[in-house]
């Protein structure tokens, strides 16, 4: 299943920036942000839409960085660089 939201530091990893400057984005509104509970959220369609807006190759570069979490699933780093 696709995720639907990341986190700002996956988004700030993501896009090349540091968390705080990710958050700063978001706070001016260049990052598409909803709120879940007390956690800031960046919506995962919102964002692709950007990033192809912005030029960038958004299609399938989320889901093939972040793969779902679950039993026996590989998280983000734990996959060994050949």
């Amino acid at each position: 299943m696709e995720r639907m939201a990341y986190r700002i530091s996956e988004v700030a990893e993501l896009i090349g920036v540091s968390k705080s400057k990710a958050y700063e984005m978001a706070s001016r509104g260049e990052l598409p942000t909803i709120r879940l509970g007390g956690s800031l959220r960046v919506n995962a369609s919102a964002l692709r839409a950007l990033l192809e807006k912005l030029g960038a190759p958004a299609s399938g570069a989320i889901e093939s960085r972040w793969e779902p979490q679950g039993a026996g699933a590989p998280t983000k780093g734990s996959q060994k660089r050949a």
